[in-house]
């Protein structure tokens, strides 16, 4: 939004995330239904904000702005957030926010896009949720688990809809759904894996995605040979590893 410089990125804690944390969004209204929804919102808003320990500032005149939604939900929202302990209220008084763990040291984190995910200050792949469907649920806990499991080498997720589903709770037969919505916003995009030999049957890998404004100078066809041929032997020899110890 005008006076405020994105970064292209930031570092999003995401032990949340590995251990499973974003399966408590739930689209059941009595857990939080639309509420969970504004949730991943507000988060995304506040995470773009933050400044070196991960404190963010950010009015709810300012939230209105870069997000559809009315403040009503951003308040519950916020509420989720820090019932879930991913984001903690005022640290440093009113209309503050800090993400917990942000630097806390040692922690992992995940590269999240942010300047490029804004058109006239507003997050334009969010203009058109409307909080009322099951599949904006699902398409942000897809894309925060693609943004957690990014490769940082290859700069691509590859997961099975199995492994979508533990990690995310997104059921496998919504999991389409959830990424053509993700794809139609221009958050992110899906390549097709050719190396089926290396991966098994082409049903456990069916896709590899792509999640927008995260280093697009950075695909197979500008990657050394030599990087993607190493990371293939390992990735081979970690498989056969793990088919001998099965």
């Amino acid at each position: 939004m005008k006076g405020y410089r994105f970064p292209q990125f930031i570092k999003l804690p995401n032990g949340w995330i590995e251990s499973g944390g974003l399966k408590r969004f739930s689209w059941d209204k009595e857990k939080g239904g639309a509420d969970h929804i504004a949730a991943l919102m507000v988060l995304l808003a506040v995470a773009h904000r933050v400044d070196e320990v991960g404190i963010a500032k950010i009015t709810y005149d300012e939230f209105e702005k870069v997000l559809p939604i009315r403040r009503e939900k951003i308040a519950a929202g916020i509420q989720a957030l820090i019932g879930f302990d991913i984001v903690a209220h005022e640290p440093r008084g009113q209309s503050t926010f800090k993400l917990i763990g942000f630097a806390d040291e040692g922690l992992s984190w995940a590269k999240l896009p942010a300047k490029g995910l804004y058109v006239d200050g507003r997050i334009w792949g969010l203009k058109d949720f409307t909080l009322r469907k099951a599949a904006e649920l699902h398409a942000l806990k897809i894309y925060f688990l693609l943004v957690s499991r990014r490769d940082t080498v290859r700069n691509e997720t590859r997961l099975s809809y199995p492994k979508i589903e533990e990690f995310s709770g997104v059921l496998r037969g919504h999991i389409k759904t959830a990424t053509s919505l993700l794809i139609e916003n221009h958050l992110m995009s899906t390549d097709s894996i050719t190396d089926w030999e290396a991966w098994g049957e082409k049903k456990a890998f069916p896709h590899c995605y792509r999640i927008a404004h995260i280093d697009n100078y950075k695909h197979a066809g500008t990657l050394p040979t030599s990087v993607t041929d190493l990371q293939d032997r390992a990735d081979k020899a970690n498989r056969l590893l793990a088919k001998a110890l099965d």
